[in-house]
């Protein structure tokens, strides 16, 4: 199982750069209508009940990636957006962590470098990709399980 998502997230990975290398200059810059913008990010709550892999695709699809939280405000925004759109609640939903190259070693979905985190302070389980929980703190899981999950993507494109 792990080594089927380790190739799911080493071609994500390439189709990625391939994406950059082959994009030109042009640029389209601002928030498709359904998103929020905060920064220079668009972001995208789904409430589709998916697996991390189906999300991460999903993101993609709309340009993005799983939300890659970067600090303390960012991730207030995302459990805002979470709220938001379910009636104050915040409930499971992926964010784009995981640790599926080597256990502990958590990458984000887009690359970006992993020097915050959400966890409430405990060691993180045995699982491989990481959800926003209920209780509001971040909850490693089996990348199996279906949630909602947040999509991101830069606001120039």
């Amino acid at each position: 199982m792990a080594s089927a998502l380790q190739v799911v997230f080493l071609l994500c990975g390439i189709s990625g750069l391939l994406a950059v290398a082959s994009a030109d200059d042009k640029k389209e810059c601002g928030c498709p209508k359904e998103f929020i913008r905060f920064q220079s990010y668009c972001y995208k709550y789904i409430p589709l009940m998916k697996d991390f892999t189906q999300a991460e695709e999903i993101c993609q699809q709309l340009h993005g990636n799983l939300v890659s939280i970067e600090g303390p405000v960012e991730n207030a925004v995302v459990l805002q957006l979470i709220r938001d759109n379910n009636d104050g609640a915040v409930i499971d939903t992926w964010i784009g962590a995981h640790d599926v190259l080597e256990a502990g070693t958590y990458l984000w979905t887009d690359g970006a470098i992993f020097d915050f985190s959400g966890f409430d302070g405990a060691l993180p389980n045995s699982g491989l990709c990481v959800e926003i929980d209920n209780d509001m703190f971040w909850n490693d899981d089996d990348c199996t399980d279906f949630n909602s999950f947040i999509c991101e993507r830069d606001v120039c494109i």
